[in-house]
């Protein structure tokens, strides 16, 4: 198990890539006591896209360096969990703007 990410940018895109996590790091944040949340900041945007190819509502009242919906919760954990059964949790996307998206 490795997590690897990081953060290439050109032009007006932004795209996540690649962060390394081994697993002894992600034990040693386990048993650390650091909450799922502390390991694991809130979601960054990875990409610009234009607005105005999905909308014709161009203008946003969310600031260009904040997400237009934000993750509710932004990390999910399942623990107990056995093979070949179903987990089920919420992810809710609330939307930011002043427009219906």
């Amino acid at each position: 198990f490795k997590m690897k990410s990081s953060i290439i940018t050109g032009g007006n895109q932004t795209l996540l890539k690649s962060i390394k996590k081994v697993p002894s790091k992600v034990i040693e944040d386990q048993i650390s006591g650091k909450s799922i949340f502390e390991q694991y900041p809130k979601p960054k945007i990875i990409q610009f896209l234009n607005i105005g190819d999905n909308s014709i509502y161009t203008e946003s009242a969310v600031n260009v360096d904040e997400p237009i919906f934000q993750p509710e919760p932004h990390v999910i954990q399942f623990t107990n969990y056995e093979e070949l059964q179903t987990k089920e949790q919420i992810l809710r996307l609330r939307n930011k703007d002043k427009v219906a998206r």
